[in-house]
């Protein structure tokens, strides 16, 4: 598997944190929208063209984003945020960039005799 720091966010003291990023050659939509009652930030997944994906799942560290969502407009590798000191916390307001990131580990999926595996996926990171 090849893991890959994200594009975006970028450090921001904003609310709301929108970019765009190309995973294994799908242009994607990402939304960040901070909970200031819970200090967390949830994560928004849209098709280049506006289609929802997900809608609100909850940013954690060390666990993979959409790892509980089935979908085939999803990429086929993993999101997940790397709290770089350590601690293993979410994320709260300003973190991004400076405390944290989103790390995209890319594999290829193939199946073989009716078993799916995981293979690295072929390519340069995505941007």
């Amino acid at each position: 598997m090849s893991r890959y720091r994200m594009k975006g966010p970028e450090r921001s003291q904003s609310i709301i944190i929108n970019w765009a990023s190309t995973l294994d050659g799908v242009r994607y939509r990402f939304r960040l929208a901070y909970r200031e009652r819970y200090d967390c930030w949830d994560i928004d997944v849209q098709t280049a063209s506006g289609v929802t994906i997900i809608s609100g799942s909850r940013v954690v560290e060390g666990y993979p984003l959409f790892g509980a969502f089935s979908d085939a407009r999803l990429p086929p590798g993993q999101i997940t945020y790397v709290d770089t000191t350590g601690a293993g916390q979410p994320p709260t307001r300003g973190d991004w960039r400076s405390r944290g990131f989103l790390m995209y580990e890319s594999f290829t999926p193939t199946v073989e005799n009716n078993e799916l595996s995981a293979v690295p996926a072929p390519g340069p990171p995505p941007t």
